[in-house]
Parts: structure tokens; sequence; C-alpha cells
């Protein structure tokens, strides 16, 4: 009767009149397997009949509020220690609201882009990890992606969902990691909070009071209005709207419900093998504008149909494209650019040989797959990759400029400030956190943007640590890994950003900087290595928080320089067991130097003790020395004896002007 009465108050209370407002809730953040943050006052609030008392009891403790003016109710329940699961309850005049498996733990607020969204199941490791992660001690909230033009006081949906082998592929890879690690060094229950959004800007999740030394930035939010979002977004629909039409007008041997029709041009023998993933540049294959169809035969065993839901990944597709298995259509995207992941409808795949088939639309000659993962099958526990060449033949082609139109993303919420803020960080302010996991700064790695990311994270940092009540909470900052091609020993504005987040733990008290220089791809923005990301985001937490204060939490890093002659000597700090090359040598990769013109050249470092000597033949009067002070260097072997990796430098100080 209880669960019944508690799912009847929940769908009643989904919309936003003022009825609604009157009834019996609590924020949306409040619902049952949440963890509760240990050892601080529990704030919980809500809404209801103005003037209603609210009890809200939990083990053993109870405490009324009265309802106000404008329908809100909030409680401030004593600290606990860690523990559960308890039941909440919240009563008012005439109904009763349920929480169940309810723990007090640590909450870590888990922020940023699609780094720190990029899920378990497409991690290095998933087929061995998700099967074991049974965990119910770790739950995740997942903050629906959503902007507003004003602060709002409440989430527009989410859940927690305890960690479980049929779960965890859906938790964020990195909160995972670190949770687990958390969890099974201190029995303490873990609650991670995901509010992220691919390709966001960190301005989206900074408030308007924090953007006001930022003129571009301030003047968007100043133009902000009540139905900003709906009049825009209303503007962009119809511009892709008449994208759209072209697009199936032009692609040909479709039906009328957009599915395939199977004619004589995909039996035809003028299909070309293409190697997947790769791209078509990197094959030398020359790609008209227009219309080009990929197909692919793969089969399927039937113990896959069994495994529970499938969906298609095929990563990143460039462009507008639509695909089809056995001629029904399973997925369509306007705009390149997204990862494809597509549900399977049941029915649609079968045992045996399955045909899938991509058409793809561009006008810019760049098309087809970015060629970095196999397309692949997934169910809850198990992945079909799917091997070999794909055959490709051209069709429709379209050599007039802009033919259909051009495209306009819908989600601007993620590169305008404030908007993401104002929906998915500011409604969770009262909630109690132990402290907050950031990954981000890909977006703002241009060089318009970079050289002011430092005053936009410390912005960002003492914004919500303020609004959180938590003034010295621990904030982990998850440096940017390697990424774009080795080139030469010249930074751009990936290195700046790192630089600057390196700058920002350095002045502000409880920031620590990750670094993650050695376990990133030079060819995708996404690696997949989010254990050891994971794993040292675990140990500074350990060390600051629970119990561990020897633990050494970061590689080595530049403490000073000594010129003695044609040769520079640095000191680290963070030397741990001692300096090494991970493989043996005694000479390290990734230093360049440079003398009085500014001109930096690939050095010898060579190892001496704790010290490195770094010269290059080319250099006789050195000045300045930098290690890994580029995108992505070639070759990253530098750390201490305890395994992590030195973190990237610069001696000279000056600001780069060509990046």
């Amino acid at each position: 009767m209880k669960k019944t009465l508690f799912v009847c108050l929940l769908l009643t209370c989904l919309g936003r009149s003022a009825t609604c407002r009157a009834q019996l809730r609590l924020a949306r953040v409040f619902a049952s397997h949440m963890v509760l943050q240990r050892e601080r006052p529990l704030k919980v609030w809500g809404w209801a009949r103005p003037g209603e008392p609210v009890t809200v009891a939990v083990n053993g403790h109870s405490v009324v509020a009265s309802t106000q003016a404008d329908s809100s109710w909030a409680v401030t329940l004593p600290a606990m220690s860690a523990g559960g699961p308890y039941v909440v309850r919240v009563t008012g005049k005439t109904a009763l609201v349920q929480l169940d498996d309810v723990y007090v733990g640590d909450v870590w607020f888990c922020g940023g882009q699609s780094n720190m969204e990029f899920r378990l199941r497409s991690a290095a490791n998933a087929k061995t990890e998700i099967p074991a992660a049974d965990f119910p001690q770790i739950r995740q909230f997942d903050v629906p992606k959503k902007g507003a033009e004003q602060p709002l006081k409440d989430l527009t949906g989410g859940q927690w969902v305890v960690c479980s082998p049929q779960t965890a592929g859906e938790f964020s890879a990195v909160a995972y990691f670190f949770a687990k690690e958390i969890n099974q060094k201190t029995n303490v229950p873990i609650g991670i909070i995901v509010s992220t959004w691919g390709g966001s800007d960190i301005l989206a999740w900074m408030g308007a009071p924090d953007i006001q030394s930022f003129p571009t930035a301030k003047a968007q939010v100043d133009t902000l209005h009540p139905t900003y979002l709906a009049d825009e977004k209303k503007r962009r629909q119809q511009i892709n709207q008449t994208y759209e039409l072209g697009f199936w007008q032009t692609m040909g041997h479709l039906t009328s419900e957009h599915n395939l029709v199977q004619d004589s041009f995909f039996a035809g023998s003028d299909w070309q093998p293409v190697q997947v993933p790769a791209t078509f540049q990197s094959q030398q294959i020359p790609v008209k504008k227009g219309v080009l169809w990929l197909k692919k035969e793969v089969d399927i065993p039937a113990k896959l149909l069994d495994k529970g839901p499938i969906a298609l990944q095929t990563d990143r597709l460039r462009e507008t494209e639509v695909t089809f298995i056995n001629g029904r259509q399973v997925g369509f995207t306007l705009i390149g650019g997204y990862q494809r992941n597509y549900d399977i409808p049941k029915g649609v795949l079968h045992a045996g040989r399955n045909e899938l088939v991509i058409g793809c639309y561009s006008e810019s000659g760049q098309v087809g797959f970015t060629g970095i993962y196999l397309p692949k099958f997934t169910t809850p526990t198990d992945t079909l990759t799917i091997e070999g060449p794909w055959l490709y033949r051209q069709g429709t082609e379209m050599t007039p400029s802009n033919a259909l139109g051009h495209t306009e993303p819908l989600d601007i919420e993620r590169k305008y400030p404030t908007l993401a803020y104002n929906a998915m960080v500011a409604p969770l302010f009262r909630y109690g956190v132990a402290g907050f996991l950031w990954y981000q700064g890909e977006q703002n790695a241009s060089p318009l943007q970079c050289w002011d990311y430092d005053r936009m994270l410390s912005g960002l940092i003492t914004s919500w640590r303020a609004s959180f009540d938590q003034k010295n909470a621990p904030f982990l900052v998850i440096q940017l890994p390697n990424y774009g091609k080795p080139d030469q020993p010249r930074p751009g504005a990936w290195a700046i950003v790192r630089e600057q987040q390196t700058k920002v733990a350095a002045l502000l008290p409880r920031v620590a900087c990750i670094t993650t220089i050695d376990i990133g791809n030079p060819v995708d923005i996404h690696p997949t290595n989010k254990r050891d990301v994971g794993h040292r985001l675990a140990l500074v937490a350990r060390n600051w928080l629970y119990g561990e204060p020897k633990l050494l939490t970061q590689g080595p890093a530049f403490k000073s320089m000594t010129i003695q002659g044609d040769k520079v000597i640095l000191d680290f700090t963070n030397v741990g067991r001692g300096l090494m090359n991970k493989n043996g040598s005694d000479t390290l990769s990734g230093f360049v130097i440079a003398g009085a013109d500014k001109v930096f050249y690939r050095a010898t470092a060579r190892l001496k003790g704790d010290r490195v000597i770094v010269y290059s033949g080319k250099i006789d009067h050195p000045v300045a020395v930098r290690y890994a002070f580029e995108a992505s260097p070639a070759n990253i072997d530098f750390y201490n004896r305890d395994g992590l990796p030195a973190v990237p430098f610069r001696t000279d100080t000056e600001k780069i002007d060509q990046l």
C-alpha cells in the first residue's frame, strides 16, 4: 500500500502547476537507493501545501518543518555516520512518501564533458569489469541534460541506480573506478552524482555572477529572457527540418516510411571494399560530395539474441547518416560528430546472416567512419565487434554548395554560458557532498579561450564550493590527456589548458590536478583507459580523506632548474622511491630545450639519481626546458618508481604567441 501511494505521489507531482507544487513531494535527488553525505547535518527539502507540517524521519531521527507560503519546506537532520540501509519517511497531513534502501556515506559530484560521461560499457576492460561489478554500496545518480535561463529549484528528473552487473555498463567509467577503489578500501558507501554534457564549455557550468569578468559570455547572458531557449530551438528546428526533408529526397532507394528498398543498386557489382575503422582519406579513396552508401554482412549467433536488449554502436560518423538492418531503419542522426548508439527493435535481427547498410550525406567530402573504433553490437553483458572490410558505393552526387542548406545543433545549452549550471548544478546546492571530480577542458582548448581557462576554472571551483557550503571540499581536476598528431616540439592550446589546470591546483587549497598525459589516445579524444584515471583520483582522495596521509598521489613535478654550461639540471618533487624510465633506460623522452632565441629542439634527457640532465648538440647556452608540453608527445616514459607519470611543465613563463 505504501509503495503504491509513493508511486502515485511521484506521478502526480511531475508537472509544474501550482496544484502540483502544493502536493507533498521531495526534491528529485531524494529517492530510494540514494546515498546521503555522512558526518554533516543532512538537509532535506521539498514542497507541500502552505502551512502544512512535514515530518522527515530516518535512523531514529525525526524533524518537523512548516511549509512556507511559496509551498517550500526544508529540514536539517543531525549528522550521521556511514551506514544503512535505512528507510526515510516523509509525512504530511494526508500523505506519506517512503524512500527505501538509503545509505549514508560519501557523495562525490562528478562534472564535466564527455570523458566524464564516458560509460563503463565503452571502457577498455568492460568485458571483464561489468560481469564482476556487484557493488551494492555504490550508487549513481545521472542528472538529466537540461538547460534553463535562470537557476531552477529542482532537477527535471533522474534516479539513483545501484551498481550491479546489469546496471554498471551505464555508469560513468571514471566515477565507477574511483568509487570502486574507495569503497573497497574503506567499506564506506559511495554515491556519485554525474552531471555532464559532451562538448560542453566550462562557462556553461558557471553561474551568472561568475562570468561577469568575461565580456563575451556576459553579453550572452544579458540577452537571456524567459523564452530564449524555446525560441532559439524552434528557430533551429525549422532550419534542420528543411535540411532533413532535402536529405530524404536526395537519398533515393527508400520507402515512404524511410526503410530501404532492396533494388538493383544494392545487388549490383559496383561495390568496392573499404577498411573499417579508417577514414576514406587515409586509404586514398576519393569521395564525391553527396550520398555514399556502406554495407556489411554480419553473422549473428543465436545466443546473442537471448542476452537482452541489443544496441548498435558505430561511434562517430561524419555528417548526416541513416542506418538500416535487413532493410529496416534503426537509427538516424542529422548532425555529425555525435556518438551513434542505436537500440535495435526486437525482431529486426535474426540468427545467421544480417545485412547492415548505412547511407551518409556530405557536402564536404568528409564522410563515413572517423577511423577509431570497430562498429559493434552490444548487450548488457556481451559485445560482438563487426570485423573485416565493408563495401561502399557512391550514390547521388551533389555538386552545388549548400544544396540542402545547413544544420544547427539543438543542444545549445552545452556551449551557452550558465544554461547547464542553472538546470544541472544549482538545484543540488543543498545536497551534501564529500568533494568534486571535474573532467573538462577539451571544449576550451582553442587559441581564443585557453589563456583564460585558469580564471574560469578558479571561478567555478570557488563558486561551487561556496554554493554547496563546502569551502574546503576536495576538488579533483583531471588534466587533459595526450591527444592529436605528434608533431614539431611546439605547444598548442591543448597544452596550455593542461598548464592552466596545473596552475589552478597550485593556487587554490585542496585542489589536485590528476596527470593523464600517458593514457590518452592520439587519434581519439575519448581514450578508453578510464581505470587508471579513476585510480589516480582515488589516490588523492585516500590521502586527503580516508586515512592514508603517507600515500604518494602525484608523479614527478618540476621544482627547480640549474644551468651548467650547455646542460640544464632539473630537480623534482614527488620523487617517491626514485625517478625512472618505465622501460628501464636511463634516458627520457619528451624533453625539448631552447637558447635565448626561444627556438625549441628535441633534447637528450638523462636520469642521474633523482635529477634529470637535459642537453642538445644544437644549443650551447640553454635558457629554457619543456617536458611533454605539446598536444600529444610521441612517447611518455618518465615516471617515479611508484608508477605515476611526470607532470608536463615548462621553465619559461611568457605567453606563447603562436599556438
